[in-house]
């Protein structure tokens, strides 16, 4: 039972650092899913909407203090620290969790939590269940919490070993079936994080060493995750990174069209027949069967493009999106603004500036934009905005305004406009 307990502490202490650090790598994108939620939760909760609001309006900050505390949460399990704090603050977060995805699950209104950010994406089922399975492993910790507090013995050891084992390669098969590379990296993570864990757990440690060790990385992750607010990600797990050709993100050439069943409801006398084929429709209706109802019942979902929303429209109306991707030769500077109203207006003079070089040197320079005409202001005369969604925009770069090199149809390069390179360093 005391290794067992070891480990429910390990594999939820792991499991909340991983969950953690691929929404902190992108606290944009985890503040982008969770305003979503909050508008949704206007049309259901309207008696909280000065709330809901509210919170739209600090989605950002809310999202680097849940992002920050995850990953906390877990290392101080990992640890063996504060755990009555943690395991309460973890339990607290699980309920959120299991609230937002039940609600996902029920309505269909959001249909992705953002759980593991834009790295995997799960259906609204499975991360309800996920997050009960959680809680099933996180209820019998509290009362398992004797255990943690003696060291793991040789027997103990041994079979906390077996266990983190099985867990590893429970994930390698999870992570093979949502199609995720680096399983060599997850094992070799998984192995030393178990290694730690069992050497902290098992040696006759001063107990000061593993609290001062959980607070350092605490502030870690914590720098970790306002880093990636101030830069782009540093992995980008998104449509529209670096070394994609756009041509063939916006294309469904080769994609599965998926299936599509078209059934009919007739009625006769008064009785209703359902689920009626399309190839039986004609013999029904010789028979006296009138017409309904028709109901498309989709067998397999489509599969669509990655960058299936790039649908650009320019000033006089006329989506351009095709000549921009087909007429796509050699360097173009894609000047982003998801909203121009709330963008960095000294990030836009160092935009600019770039631009100045680049154009000096022959380079063509397209504006994108939500708000193109409010944006074609910041662009002092020397591009024009076109319009693009905002969602889109977003994904191609979290910077508001951002630069994007494409080169020949292929996108090779990306920056914030905190960081913008010297013309003489951009890709050509």
């Amino acid at each position: 039972m005391k290794a067992f307990a070891h480990f429910l502490r390990y594999a939820i202490g792991v499991f909340f650092i991983f969950s953690g650090t691929v929404k902190a790598i992108d606290p944009k994108g985890t503040a982008i899913k969770m305003e979503e939620y909050f508008m949704v939760f206007t049309e259901y909760f309207p008696a909280l909407n000065s709330l809901w609001e509210l919170s739209a309006s600090l989605s950002l900050e809310i999202s680097i203090f849940m992002c920050a505390l995850e990953i906390i949460l877990g290392i101080a399990f990992l640890f063996g620290s504060f755990f009555n704090i943690s395991w309460l603050l973890m339990f607290g977060m699980i309920v959120f969790f299991t609230f937002l995805t039940g609600f996902t699950l029920t309505t269909g209104k959001v249909t992705d939590c953002g759980c593991f950010g834009d790295f995997i994406k799960l259906k609204p089922a499975q991360t309800f269940w996920k997050d009960v399975f959680l809680s099933v492993m996180l209820l019998p910790l509290w009362f398992m919490r004797g255990y943690l507090k003696e060291k793991l013995d040789k027997k103990s050891l041994n079979m906390f070993f077996i266990f983190t084992v099985l867990f590893t390669i429970w994930q390698i098969f999870a992570f093979f079936n949502y199609q995720i590379t680096g399983n060599s990296v997850i094992v070799i993570t998984m192995t030393l994080t178990a290694l730690l864990y069992g050497f902290l757990h098992s040696s006759n440690i001063n107990k000061t060493i593993p609290a001062i060790a959980t607070v350092l990385l605490s502030l870690g992750a914590t720098w970790f995750t306002f880093r990636n607010v101030t830069h782009l990600p540093i992995v980008d797990f998104r449509a529209y990174q670096v070394g994609t050709n756009l041509n063939d993100c916006a294309s469904d050439i080769g994609l599965d069209p998926g299936e599509v069943e078209i059934v009919y409801i007739l009625e006769k006398d008064g009785e209703k027949m359902n689920d009626v084929p399309s190839a039986e429709y004609s013999k029904f209706s010789k028979e006296g069967w009138k017409f309904v109802d028709r109901v498309d019942k989709v067998i397999r979902e489509p599969e669509l493009p990655k960058c299936k929303d790039f649908i650009v429209v320019n000033e006089n109306g006329d989506e351009i999106q095709a000549d921009i991707l087909d007429l796509q030769k050699g360097t173009t500077l894609w000047i982003t603004s998801p909203d121009p109203k709330g963008s960095d207006k000294e990030g836009f003079k160092k935009v600019n500036s770039l631009v100045k070089q680049a154009k000096a040197q022959g380079m063509d320079v397209l504006g994108l934009s939500s708000g193109a005409e409010i944006a074609n202001e910041y662009a002092e005369g020397l591009y024009t905005f076109n319009s693009l969604d905002a969602v889109p925009i977003k994904t191609m770069n979290r910077s508001n305004p951002g630069v994007m090199v494409v080169k020949n149809g292929v996108l090779v390069g990306k920056y914030h406009c905190n960081y913008l390179p010297d013309i003489s360093e951009l890709p050509r």
